[in-house]
């Protein structure tokens, strides 16, 4: 499960069916990216990193640092 993703939305106050929404995407799109069943788009996570004012680094989980270097 991609955890730093999932922090960030609930730091957020969002649900699943919102960040969804965000993305223009279902929720069960949304749930197969967050478990790691089907690989997130690029376009995707650049938005989510735009949205969560963090690195697509952090939010797959490959980095405990939110902010770029």
């Amino acid at each position: 499960m991609l955890l730093n993703l999932e922090a960030e939305r609930v730091r957020r106050n969002m649900s699943r069916h919102d960040v969804a929404g965000l993305l223009g995407i279902s929720y069960k799109t949304y749930v197969k990216y967050i478990n790691e069943e089907s690989s997130i788009p690029s376009k995707l996570l650049v938005k989510l990193s735009d949205a969560f004012d963090c690195t697509v680094d952090y939010l797959l989980s490959l980095s405990e640092r939110k902010d770029a270097i």
